[in-house]
Parts: structure tokens; C-alpha cells; sequence
């Protein structure tokens, strides 16, 4: 797989992590205030509703435990994946992507490459613990990619054990 394949793989990552990690306190919702509504406005309808929220949360799990088996998969083949941030406009920031990663192809000696990957962003986008170093500080900061992508699994899988 290419490296930059690995960056993009890297970065839906996030994203998807990011719906997944809120799919407990989404259930919590549901389960707390959606299905006791629908059993009093709708109540023909509650069955319905509490079987899509099954499957759903059926199909959710499956795709929590895919991206933590992808991401054990992933990691080895990165040295290193910052991200800084930098402001260009009032509402628009770079957040580039900076990447080591190993490459073998058969039959040749292991190589490094560096990829750069540059995207641009809203400030609700960045990431919060960035906004809280800008909002202190009035400086954007780097984030340590693996090290955060490694926190999130661990949680993830410390929540499906619990």
C-alpha cells in the first residue's frame, strides 16, 4: 500500500472514530429520551424504532472493532504523523499533515518517505484540545497524531471490554 494511501486511510480514521467514540451517549439518548417518547406519542411505532437502533448499534460495533484492527494493522508502518495549524483568514486554518513512513517493497531494503498532506479548515474543525491552546496561549500548537489515534483505541477498547 502506498504511503499516502496510509496518510488518507489515517485521516477517514479520525473522522469515523470521532462519530463512534459519541455512539454511547447517543444510545444513552436514545434509550433515555427517544424510546419513552415514541412509546407515547407513537406507540405502534416503538418496536420499530428500538430494532433500526439495534441493527444500528449492531453495525457500529462491527466498524468500531474494524477501524481498532486496522489501526493495529496501520501503526507499525509510521515513524511519525504530526499535524500543525496554522491560521490563514479569520475562520480558515492549514492543517498540515506530516508523515513518516516505512516502505518495503519486495526484494529492496527497507526506505523512509516523507508525505505532506495540507487541507484547509474551519475553526469548529480543529481539533478541541487545539482551539483550547490557541484560545490560552494565541498560538496554534502540533498534535501528535499517533499518539492521539492511540489514546482513542485504547478507549475504544477499554469501552467494549466494560
Amino acid at each position: 500500500m502506498e504511503p499516502i494511501s496510509l496518510m488518507l486511510i489515517a485521516l477517514t480514521g479520525v473522522m469515523v472514530t470521532a462519530v463512534i467514540a459519541f455512539w454511547e451517549q447517543i444510545l444513552s439518548f436514545v434509550r433515555s429520551t427517544v424510546l419513552p417518547w415514541v412509546e407515547r406519542s407513537f406507540p405502534e411505532l416503538r418496536e420499530s424504532v428500538a430494532t433500526a437502533f439495534a441493527k444500528l448499534d449492531g453495525s457500529v460495533v462491527t466498524v468500531r472493532r474494524a477501524i481498532i484492527s486496522a489501526w493495529r494493522s496501520l501503526k507499525p508502518h509510521f515513524i511519525s504523523l504530526m499535524a500543525t495549524f496554522e491560521e490563514t483568514s479569520d475562520r480558515v486554518w492549514v492543517r498540515r499533515l506530516v508523515g513518516y513512513v516505512r516502505r518495503e517493497i519486495q526484494g529492496t531494503p527497507e526506505t523512509v518517505k516523507k508525505y505532506e498532506v495540507e487541507e484547509e479548515i474551519l475553526w469548529h474543525d480543529l481539533p478541541e484540545d487545539v482551539r483550547e491552546q490557541i484560545l490560552r496561549t494565541g498560538r496554534a500548537g502540533k498534535a501528535d497524531v499517533l499518539q492521539e489515534r492511540d489514546r482513542e483505541v485504547t478507549r475504544a477498547e477499554m469501552e467494549m471490554t466494560t
